[in-house]
């Protein structure tokens, strides 16, 4: 099994020409939702290693501390976020 087969639920493969049909005939811009695209356990196990708000990281470029933090680093928030990381760049 690929990476891509082991976070994306089975459905969308299922779907795939479905789906492209839909992103086709959008207008003015294609594009298209797709309910359910990762797995159950995969979004649960994103959940578990997504970080507690940061202050340090949530500084703009005055020094004031704004409600948004920022990782430049996705892979270090843990394995599950490094195997979505390397799917999106795929």
């Amino acid at each position: 099994m690929t990476l891509l087969e082991s976070l994306i639920h089975p459905t969308v493969f299922e779907r795939l020409s479905g789906l492209r049909e839909q992103f086709q005939r959008r207008d003015p811009f294609r594009n298209v939702v797709i309910d359910d695209f990762f797995t159950s356990d995969f979004c649960a196990q994103l959940v578990d290693e997504f970080p507690a708000f940061d202050t340090t990281r949530a500084t703009d470029e005055t020094g004031k501390v704004g409600r948004k933090s920022v990782h430049e680093d996705i892979e270090k928030l843990g394995p599950h976020f490094g195997q979505l990381d390397a799917l999106i760049q795929t």
